[in-house]
């Protein structure tokens, strides 16, 4: 729900006048291709347009298993304490 209220919010505020002369900038008023067939920034084209651009921002490296000291497999204790033996390197 924050996405969907944040995108609105950001558009308002790409739209606010001073912003737009504090910037020298004028908002692209252009609809997400695959959003199109939608009534342009709608709650149903948010909706839409939030579920084809969301992604991952970093990169995913991967997750650890967490186990007591007893468990070989395990890489993380109950009390937060890690083997760093291993790296693991993060694809680009």
């Amino acid at each position: 729900m924050f996405s969907f209220a944040a995108s609105k919010a950001s558009v308002q505020l790409g739209n606010a006048k001073t912003f737009r002369r504090s910037l020298g900038a004028e908002p692209i008023n252009k609809p997400f291709p695959d959003c199109a067939h939608l009534e342009y920034q709608s709650d149903d084209y948010w909706r839409c347009h939030i579920r084809g651009m969301a992604g991952v921002m970093a990169h995913i490296s991967g997750t650890c298993k967490m186990a007591p000291d007893s468990d070989p497999m395990g890489v993380v204790t109950p009390r937060l304490k890690s083997d760093f033996a291993v790296f693991m390197t993060p694809f680009t």
